[in-house]
C-alpha cells in the first residue's frame, strides 16, 4: 500500500494465499492542495473561456460574412 505522495507504507506477498490483508495508517492529507481548497474552477474557468472564444469566432465570422455580402451587392450594380 502506498501513501499519497507514492512511498510505500505497507508490503505484503500473496504467493501462498489467494488473499492478503493488510493494515496500515496513513497521514491524513491537509487541504493545502489547489483541487481540495477550489475544487473543479479550474475545469469550469477553460469551459467557460472556450465558449467565450467561440461566440467571438462566431460574432466575428458572421460580421465578415454580413460585409462581404454588402461588398458583393454594391459591385454586381
Amino acid at each position: 500500500m502506498s501513501d499519497a505522495n507514492g512511498r510505500v507504507r505497507i508490503e505484503a506477498h500473496s504467493a501462498d494465499a489467494p488473499v492478503v490483508s493488510a493494515l496500515t495508517t496513513l497521514p491524513a492529507r491537509s487541504a493545502d492542495r489547489p483541487y481540495t481548497r477550489f475544487g473543479d474552477w479550474f475545469a469550469w474557468a477553460c469551459a467557460l473561456l472556450l465558449l467565450l472564444a467561440l461566440a467571438s469566432l462566431a460574432r466575428t465570422r458572421s460580421a465578415a460574412g454580413a460585409g462581404r455580402s454588402a461588398f458583393r451587392a454594391a459591385s454586381h450594380r
